[in-house]
């Protein structure tokens, strides 16, 4: 659901920035890592809880792959290598004791002149089909199968002889 605050400042906005964070963790890792990609230095902002929180800068790609109104909503991620830090943190995860658990994304956000509310946030997206590259890790975000409305019942004609007349 698009706010008034959204609109006003994608419409009527001629001096604010917005800023693109990434939240990453995992219970294999280290830390959270906190990252924004159009800032160029530390930004503190606000997360929903009322706590303050720093991001660093590090050059991130960043594609929606649909509507932020779809549940389907994917995020296609590409990081620039943090000192070989996502990637042995990736070999953590790989084989520690929680291997099964997906590392969980949170996307935020916040504007220039108002960083003690996020604008915008996409949060408990799996990050799937994690690769590294030479100076890179790839990933794809996405939420939990929240549109899976099966049953479980196969409809077959042998089941549901009348159904017939509709094939």
């Amino acid at each position: 659901m698009i706010t008034q605050r959204e609109i006003d400042f994608w419409l009527n906005n001629e001096t604010e920035i917005a800023y693109d964070c990434i939240e990453i963790t995992h219970p294999s890792f280290s830390k959270s890592y906190r990252f924004v990609r159009n800032y160029p230095d530390t930004l503190i902002v606000t997360h929903e809880d009322g706590n303050k929180y720093s991001y660093e800068y590090c050059p991130f790609t960043l594609q929606l792959s649909n509507s932020s109104d779809n549940l389907d909503q994917q995020l296609n991620i590409g990081i620039g290598e943090v000192g070989g830090e996502l990637s042995s943190e990736i070999l953590r995860l790989r084989n520690g004791s929680y291997s099964h658990i997906p590392p969980t994304l949170i996307y935020r956000v916040y504007t220039s002149n108002y960083l003690t509310e996020p604008l915008k946030v996409f949060d408990g997206l799996q990050i799937i089909n994690a690769k590294r590259k030479k100076d890179a890790v790839v990933f794809t975000a996405q939420p939990k199968n929240l549109n899976n409305t099966e049953t479980g019942i196969k409809y077959t004609l042998k089941s549901f002889p009348s159904l017939k007349g509709f094939i």
